[in-house]
């Protein structure tokens, strides 16, 4: 899924198969963030399809937008 022209085919299937609309796509460069992202808009809220740049890895999250904080940190498995 490192491809970039797999990655934009996904998100317009996805957006396609929901009934969103594809808005926008953030590609990763050289340094953070590692992912590219691919904005589905809806009617009342925007989701990105996340693929890692270096691997076959895809998500779906909400949009990341850049100087964001991503929140907390740390360990997050003991739901403290």
């Amino acid at each position: 899924m490192t491809e970039l022209r797999a990655f934009r085919q996904v998100c317009y299937e996805v957006a396609r198969r929901t009934g969103g609309t594809v808005i926008e796509f953030r590609l990763a460069g050289n340094t953070t963030p590692n992912f590219h992202q691919g904005v589905i808009a809806y009617h009342d809220h925007h989701v990105a399809v996340v693929a890692l740049r270096d691997s076959a890895v895809l998500a779906v999250a909400a949009p990341w937008l850049p100087g964001q904080s991503v929140g907390r940190t740390g360990d997050l498995s003991n739901g403290a």
